[in-house]
């Protein structure tokens, strides 16, 4: 039986072993469904409940108040837990988003791969150039090994799959279940071949391209050319690969 302190929920509900005295510490808005307790609610509660332990109910009118209270013990005991979920679920919402996926994961890994090269920057130089710009070409790869991975991991979920449908003893329905998902998954597995094929004709195709027409001397790269062309390239492979790693 579930208990806070010595105190039982069924011994609550029935108005036996707590309490009446000042009233609850506990604010009526905990009673709302889905309501949150935050810690010192729920000390509050149990200091309520093993204070009043020794006491009775003051008559049969209490009955529900009673209930109330194992409703509010009842939360006590199980708000960590949903504390914790709804502390994480704006993270995972906002994770999980098409606002991240496609806008903020793209240009925040172009940012950030323009912050690491002007921090690496000699001292002895000025703080910021125009080719710190230039991370087109890193992004491409990056997202081209980001795909490369995410391939390969269904590669494996695809492994694993064919050895349990060949497992000895497997129910037909099972069966039919895991054999739907191969060939989704076997089909997708041939879609990311031609991907990664065209990313990295891409890649190679990016990199002559720079190297042809993109530097306007030994030192500098052209604008246009040379930096926004190869990282708006970057920006739009990154969206393919989230785009392709949806579940």
């Amino acid at each position: 039986m579930r208990t806070i302190g010595a105190v039982s929920l069924a011994s609550l509900r029935s108005g036996n072993d707590v309490v009446a005295g000042r009233a609850f510490d506990v604010p009526p808005s905990a009673l709302v469904r889905g309501h949150t307790w935050d810690r010192a609610e729920r000390r509050n509660l149990k200091l309520d409940m093993e204070r009043r332990q020794q006491t009775g109910w003051p008559g049969r009118s209490a009955a529900r108040s009673a209930s109330l209270y194992a409703d509010r013990a009842a939360a006590l005991l199980e708000s960590p837990a949903r504390l914790a979920r709804n502390k994480c679920r704006p993270v995972e919402q906002f994770l999980g988003s098409n606002l991240f996926r496609f806008l903020f994961f793209p240009l925040g890994s172009a940012a950030f791969g323009i912050y690491v090269k002007v921090v690496t920057r000699n001292d002895r130089y000025r703080a910021f150039t125009k080719e710190d710009m230039a991370v087109g070409l890193d992004l491409m790869y990056t997202a081209f090994l980001m795909y490369l991975l995410v391939t390969s991991d269904r590669g494996l979920e695809l492994t694993a799959m064919r050895h349990a449908m060949s497992a000895p003893g497997i129910d037909s329905v099972k069966m039919q279940d895991l054999s739907a998902r191969a060939a989704i998954l076997s089909s997708s597995m041939t879609f990311s071949g031609w991907v990664l094929f065209l990313m990295f004709l891409g890649l190679w195709s990016a990199s002559t391209f720079v190297r042809k027409l993109g530097w306007k001397s030994e030192t500098e790269l052209r604008p246009v050319l040379g930096i926004a062309i190869p990282l708006t390239a970057g920006i739009i492979f990154l969206m393919v690969v989230m785009a392709e790693a949806s579940p």
